[in-house]
């Protein structure tokens, strides 16, 4: 995997082929404690490029949104971060063939990869992160 990830993007891991290695149940949850092929210790750490395990790119560490952002999804569509009411953000989209207004969690899952294309300097005190 030759992409560089920076601090603080949002990816989504898919380990293929981890051995499960025991199972237990704590407070009625389960565990599963697994070996990363093949058979790294156990660690946070995820060294890249690594047989069986892809990174896919979810959003950028500028996310999540805040009011006035422009951002695009995976297909290119532009969606504009709206305040509804005093604390609601929505994303709303750019044209009027797209879909309605989403929440940001429903975008984020729908159609990432994201990547804010604008975003305006913030004023002091001002907070419409969501």
């Amino acid at each position: 995997m030759s992409e560089e990830f920076r601090p603080g993007e949002l990816v989504n891991i898919t380990i293929r082929g981890a051995r499960v290695m025991r199972r237990e149940h704590a407070n009625d949850d389960p565990a599963f404690f697994v070996v990363i092929p093949p058979n790294c210790a156990d660690r946070t750490e995820i060294p890249l490029p690594r047989n069986g395990i892809t990174v896919e790119r979810v959003a950028p560490p500028e996310w999540p949104p805040f009011a006035g952002d422009l951002w695009r999804d995976a297909v290119g569509n532009l969606w504009f971060a709206s305040m509804v009411g005093a604390r609601h953000l929505e994303m709303c989209p750019a044209y009027r063939d797209h879909e309605g207004a989403l929440d940001p969690q429903q975008l984020l899952r729908q159609g990432a990869p994201l990547a804010l294309v604008h975003r305006e300097p913030a004023e002091a005190g001002e907070d419409g992160e969501v």
